[in-house]
C-alpha cells in the first residue's frame, strides 16, 4: 500500500477564495462553549424591620404637623363664622421630639385616630383625608 499523501500547503491570503481562511498551526482552534447547567434557585429576602430595631425605624420616620382652620366666609351675609368645605392648612414648624410626644398623648388619651376622625363634622373628614392623600402622593 502506498503512503498517503503529504497534506496541502495553505495558499496566501491574495490567493485564498471565499469561505478559506489560512489557520496558523501555533494558534490553538476554539473549542464549543458549553451550555451551563440550569438549576433553579430560591432566594428569601425578609426586609421586615426586626423589633429590636426600633431606634432605626425612629430615625427613619419624618413627622409633620399641620393645623386646619376653616377660612373667613366669603360673603359674611351668608354665611357666618364660615365652612369647612373652604379651609386654610398651615404646616406648624415643631421638633420632632415634640411631635412625637404629641402623639403620644394623643395616642394614650382616648379613641383612635380614626375614631377621632369619624367624630368630626363630613367637610372636616373631607379635609382630613384630602391632606393625608395629596401628603402621601409627594413621598
Amino acid at each position: 500500500m502506498p503512503p498517503p499523501p503529504p497534506p496541502p500547503e495553505p495558499r496566501p491570503p491574495s490567493q485564498a477564495g471565499v469561505g478559506y481562511r489560512a489557520i496558523p498551526m501555533s494558534m490553538p482552534i476554539p473549542m464549543p462553549m458549553q451550555m451551563p447547567i440550569r438549576r433553579e434557585s430560591i432566594r428569601i429576602q425578609d426586609i421586615t424591620l426586626p423589633n429590636a430595631s426600633a431606634c432605626l425605624k425612629k430615625k427613619l420616620t419624618t413627622y409633620h404637623a399641620y393645623t386646619i382652620r376653616k377660612c373667613p366666609p366669603r360673603d359674611p351675609e351668608k354665611e357666618r363664622g364660615g365652612a369647612w368645605a373652604r379651609t386654610e392648612i398651615r404646616e406648624e414648624r415643631l421638633a420632632q421630639d415634640d411631635i412625637r410626644a404629641q402623639i403620644k398623648k394623643l395616642n394614650d388619651k382616648g379613641p383612635s385616630v380614626t375614631d377621632k376622625k369619624n367624630e368630626r363634622a363630613h367637610y372636616q373628614q373631607g379635609q382630613i383625608t384630602t391632606l393625608v392623600d395629596n401628603l402621601a402622593s409627594e413621598e
